[in-house]
């Protein structure tokens, strides 16, 4: 279960396995909805691939909601309890057993795989990004888009009704939001 650290090399590879998997279903628009954690999930490398994500024009818009710590009560905390409650009855032996057991615990069927291999995207992420990056520790929703100048920019705010931030100042649409990587 160790074999990988759990960081956000772990969280970026899935999010880029599961998107490959899926880009046939998926609309021009990515919204990824992630916990609240530094480690793995809210810091500089995951909003680094957002933008990327948006440069390399995979997406035309990237919305990134981080949830508020201990009020997640989301789809996967019912999916966590179920395959909880079925391990406690069931007995779960080998890998493929695990498999089973996730795999019968939850409607819908859940896809489950082994990981043999994790890319270390933030070492090939580490040159590229803004000396400088910041102002992402405490907002909770975070945009990628493409600005008129070519370059994509980050917007932030804390809740979904707070207006975006940095806020747009007339005439300044070229440097309008942050920039991830250089």
């Amino acid at each position: 279960m160790n074999q990988f650290p759990h960081d956000s090399n772990l969280t970026m590879n899935n999010l880029l396995w599961n998107l490959e998997d899926n880009m046939d279903r998926l609309g021009k628009n990515l919204h990824g909805q992630f916990d609240n954690c530094y480690r793995e999930n809210k810091n500089k490398y995951m909003l680094c691939l957002g933008s990327l994500l948006v440069e390399y024009s995979i997406f035309h818009e990237v919305l990134f909601h981080f949830l508020p710590v201990g009020h997640t009560h989301e789809d996967i905390d019912q999916m966590f309890s179920r395959v909880s409650t079925a391990m406690h009855t069931t007995k779960t032996c080998t890998l493929p057993d695990l498999h089973d057991v996730i795999q019968e615990s939850y409607t819908p069927k859940v896809k489950t795989e082994e990981i043999r291999y994790v890319y270390n995207i933030k070492d090939w992420l580490e040159p590229h990004m803004e000396s400088r990056f910041s102002a992402h520790a405490t907002p909770h929703c975070f945009r990628f888009r493409q600005s008129h100048d070519g370059k994509v920019r980050m917007h932030y705010k804390m809740w979904p009704s707070d207006p975006w931030q940095p806020e747009y100042q007339d005439g300044d649409d070229e440097s309008y939001g942050l920039t991830c990587m250089t």
